[in-house]
């Protein structure tokens, strides 16, 4: 148990300046990131409420995207509102991974909704993040609570809540950006600037 949490902590501690570092459930006293020793073993999912006066930070000013994996972007298994599977691929689309309970996520889709008009792509949403054992219909409604608290625009959202996400699409922290770049998928981790988020988007 050890040695996992040390593994986990790196990752953690990067992204404490951009983003939420990597976890598998909310913190359900607060509502945010839980450190992963904490929100191991959680099974509930905190109700929304927005957080974007937590773990404030100075975003990222620079579009510096890592390479993302093909093979784990190009197939993208997600549900539907109404419960149908979905393959998305990141070659062809944009797509923002987020949490409902991170406010770096949340602060991210608010920047999105203030620079709408600029954006020649409008990213597909993934929500993830729910505890294990959350049902659907049960991540959809916080989906809903999310979409009416920041007002999103016209966003596409799908729901991942298969048990362990963290460690799979999103490697380094929420939010995670995958979108077409230089003919394979490129990455952004963490909160970034306008500025920096355009290029992707573009």
């Amino acid at each position: 148990m050890r040695r996992w949490w040390l593994a986990a902590a790196v990752p953690a501690l990067i992204l404490a300046l951009v983003g939420c570092g990597t976890v598998t459930t909310p913190n359900t006293t607060t509502g945010a990131q839980g450190t992963a020793a904490s929100s191991k073993g959680s099974s509930l999912d905190p109700p929304f409420r927005v957080v974007t006066s937590l773990e404030v930070v100075t975003p990222d000013a620079k579009f510096d995207p890592s390479a993302a994996s093909l093979s784990l972007y190009q197939n993208i298994p997600v549900y539907t509102a109404s419960g149908k599977v979905v393959h998305l691929d990141a070659r062809k689309q944009p797509i923002l991974i987020e949490a409902y309970w991170c406010p770096h996520c949340q602060r991210t889709l608010l920047l999105f909704n203030k620079h709408s008009q600029a954006m020649k792509q409008r990213p597909i949403l993934i929500s993830t993040g729910f505890a294990q054992g959350t049902t659907l219909q049960q991540a959809v409604k916080l989906g809903e609570a999310e979409d009416a608290a920041l007002h999103l625009q016209n966003y596409q959202m799908y729901y991942y809540i298969a048990p362990n996400f963290a460690t799979r699409l999103v490697p380094v922290g929420f939010p995670t950006l995958v979108f077409p770049w230089k003919g394979k998928v490129g990455a952004l981790y963490g909160e970034h600037t306008w500025a920096a988020w355009q290029p992707a988007l573009g």
